[in-house]
Protein backbone atom coordinates (compact mmCIF):
# COMPACT_ATOMS: atom_id res chain seq x y z
CA UNK A 1 0.00 0.00 0.00
CA UNK A 2 1.12 3.39 -1.07
CA UNK A 3 0.38 5.65 2.02
CA UNK A 4 0.25 9.40 2.92
CA UNK A 5 -1.25 9.98 6.36
CA UNK A 6 -0.97 6.79 7.93
CA UNK A 7 1.33 4.11 8.44
CA UNK A 8 0.71 0.33 8.54
CA UNK A 9 2.42 -2.86 9.17
CA UNK A 10 1.91 -6.33 10.15
CA UNK A 11 3.75 -7.43 13.27
CA UNK A 12 3.16 -11.50 13.54
CA UNK A 13 -0.84 -11.49 13.59
CA UNK A 14 -1.30 -8.09 14.80
CA UNK A 15 -1.62 -4.97 12.01
CA UNK A 16 -0.43 -1.93 13.44
CA UNK A 17 -2.55 0.89 11.51
CA UNK A 18 -1.04 4.63 12.67
CA UNK A 19 -2.32 8.07 12.12
CA UNK A 20 0.85 9.64 10.61
CA UNK A 21 0.13 13.61 10.67
CA UNK A 22 2.03 14.60 14.36
CA UNK A 23 2.63 18.11 13.09
CA UNK A 24 -1.24 18.52 12.86
CA UNK A 25 -1.90 16.61 16.15
CA UNK A 26 -3.04 13.71 13.37
CA UNK A 27 -6.26 15.51 12.46
CA UNK A 28 -8.49 13.54 10.22
CA UNK A 29 -8.76 15.01 6.53
CA UNK A 30 -10.24 13.15 3.55
CA UNK A 31 -6.83 11.56 2.11
CA UNK A 32 -6.81 9.90 5.98
CA UNK A 33 -10.59 8.78 5.95
CA UNK A 34 -9.62 6.87 2.72
CA UNK A 35 -6.57 5.56 3.44
CA UNK A 36 -7.62 4.34 6.31
CA UNK A 37 -10.67 2.42 4.56
CA UNK A 38 -7.81 0.86 2.41
CA UNK A 39 -5.99 -0.03 5.58
CA UNK A 40 -8.85 -1.37 7.40
CA UNK A 41 -9.65 -3.22 4.11
CA UNK A 42 -6.12 -4.79 3.91
CA UNK A 43 -6.61 -6.13 7.31
CA UNK A 44 -10.10 -7.60 6.84
CA UNK A 45 -8.63 -9.61 3.98
CA UNK A 46 -5.15 -10.20 5.14
CA UNK A 47 -5.99 -14.10 6.49
CA UNK A 48 -3.03 -13.64 8.67
CA UNK A 49 -4.50 -10.41 10.89
CA UNK A 50 -6.16 -11.50 13.74
CA UNK A 51 -6.23 -8.25 15.58
CA UNK A 52 -5.72 -4.50 14.52
CA UNK A 53 -4.27 -1.65 16.70
CA UNK A 54 -5.04 1.78 15.65
CA UNK A 55 -2.50 4.42 16.93
CA UNK A 56 -1.68 8.00 16.43
CA UNK A 57 2.26 9.07 15.36
CA UNK A 58 3.37 12.19 18.42
CA UNK A 59 1.69 13.48 21.09
CA UNK A 60 -2.10 13.07 20.39
CA UNK A 61 -4.05 10.14 18.91
CA UNK A 62 -5.94 12.17 16.71
CA UNK A 63 -7.62 15.32 16.44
Amino acid sequence: MNLTTLTCEQQNSIALIRFNRPDKANALNAAMWQELQQAMEWADLEPSVRAVVLAGQGKHFCA
